[in-house]
């Protein structure tokens, strides 16, 4: 996090600057994300092609995973997924099959399920900071935020593949439930401290700091600790959801 730059005039009106170019401004989300974000104004809040390009990128990466993950750990990974959810795994064969439907279906279905989840975060955050809480960003301001905020998140994806291949675990990710081995692996705190790592918490801060600089606000803590805590409200809720219509084996 320490190369976050947080010194831009995010306490000051609009600023008169235009956004940069599209790779100019993903470089600069990544080192100096209040200064980018000051310049996203109503008029001129750039998140077309960003989406674009991000939804691009996640399908290039599941392509990619296709040839460099081996196809026995696709199987043992949807083994591992039926077995802890209580059923019987069936043979390799239509395993295999399985994680190649499975793998098709990603290119079509990461991208799509990125968008949503932009569009969806976008209109909680215009919702919460505009609308209850008296913002003057709108929403095209807070979609150009998460969009560029997203490629951090989607740098924690491509750099947790590595580390997958090596301890041959597809569903291996570095998130908080390393500090806490002995949890349950199927309850629900498990569940949430899953979902949060390195990018995951850097792509909330960077959020954070947009909120303040697009509502002009003076420090971007608060926005930043407001939309963590969003963050684990809706974790929570998914985790309690999943963990009450998910079947449970006999004597769980």
């Amino acid at each position: 996090m320490s190369n976050i730059s947080t010194s831009a005039p995010i306490d000051q009106p609009a600023t008169d600057e235009a956004p940069p170019p599209l790779l100019s401004r993903i470089g600069q989300t990544f080192v100096s994300p209040g200064k980018l974000f000051s310049t996203f104004t109503e008029e001129d809040s750039p998140w077309g092609g960003t989406l674009l390009l991000l939804m691009a990128l996640i399908a290039i990466c599941v392509v990619a995973q296709m040839f460099i993950i081996p196809q026995q750990m696709w199987i043992d990974f949807i083994r591992s997924q039926i077995v802890e959810a209580g059923g019987q795994a069936p043979p390799d064969e239509m395993l295999a099959q399985a994680a190649k439907t499975n793998q098709v279906l990603g290119v079509v279905i990461g991208p799509i399920s990125q968008m949503i989840v932009t569009f969806l975060s976008a209109g909680i955050l215009t919702l919460v900071f505009s609308m209850a809480m008296g913002g003057v960003a709108k929403f095209r301001q807070y979609m150009a935020v998460v969009t560029h905020a997203m490629f951090i998140f989607l740098l924690g994806l491509i750099a947790i593949i590595p580390l997958q291949i090596q301890s041959g675990d597809l569903a291996l990710s570095p998130g908080l439930h390393l500090l806490a081995p002995s949890l349950d692996h199927k309850g629900v705190l498990y569940q949430i401290l899953t979902n949060l790592d390195l990018f995951t918490v850097w792509t909330l801060v960077v959020i954070g700091i947009g909120v303040a600089a697009i509502n002009r606000k003076r420090s971007w803590y608060s926005s930043a600790a407001i939309v963590i805590v969003l963050f684990l409200v809706l974790k929570v809720g998914g985790a309690l959801l999943l963990h009450a219509v998910m079947p449970h084996p006999a004597g769980a």
